[in-house]
């Protein structure tokens, strides 16, 4: 990553990122919820015998240890 990435990210919060990341999963479709003031996306996977597992994202969680990482 280049100086100037890092300095732009260094700024940026756990919310900055959390409205970037849920924006990115709505823009490729994906359903996102929100309980307890924490945002989950909603991913169906299928394997190859087509079975299909819903799972939740904890999208702030990510937010947030990305926040970490960049601090």
């Amino acid at each position: 990553m280049d100086s100037r990435t890092k300095g732009r990210l260094t700024s940026w919060t756990s919310s900055d990122y959390e409205r970037k990341i849920v924006s990115a999963f709505q823009e490729e479709g994906f359903d996102i919820v929100e309980h307890d003031g924490a945002s989950f996306a909603r991913v169906t996977t299928i394997d190859e015998d087509g079975a299909s597992t819903l799972a939740e994202i904890n999208l702030t969680k990510v937010a947030i240890g990305m926040a970490r990482a960049t601090a």
